[in-house]
């Protein structure tokens, strides 16, 4: 489980790119800021983020990296859950920085 995680910003299409190598085509309608690869233990992040947005997927996508590494592949495949814990974990570092 001990593996260093890259994270690198690239164009919406690199990624959307990326994202069709992974899992196929995205669903029309659908936007992509971000995706973890668990073949190069990469996160991806779109380069046109910033602040708070930038802050959120990054979170998102970790949380899918850890729930991976933890053999939680359901739990990681439940975009629900995963968007509910990285709000949560965002929001008490938001909170954390406040109080400092």
């Amino acid at each position: 489980m001990a593996h260093t995680v890259h994270v690198k910003r690239i164009s919406e299409p690199q990624l959307k790119k990326i994202y069709a190598g992974l899992s196929g085509k995205l669903p029309k309608g659908e936007s992509l800021c971000g995706l973890y690869d668990h073949t190069k233990h990469t996160i991806y992040l779109a380069d046109s983020l910033t602040g708070t947005e930038l802050e959120q997927t990054f979170l998102h996508e970790k949380m899918h990296c850890l729930l991976e590494s933890a053999g939680k592949q359901a739990l990681s495949d439940n975009e629900g859950f995963v968007d509910l814990l990285s709000e949560l974990l965002h929001q008490s570092i938001v909170t954390a920085k406040g109080a400092a």
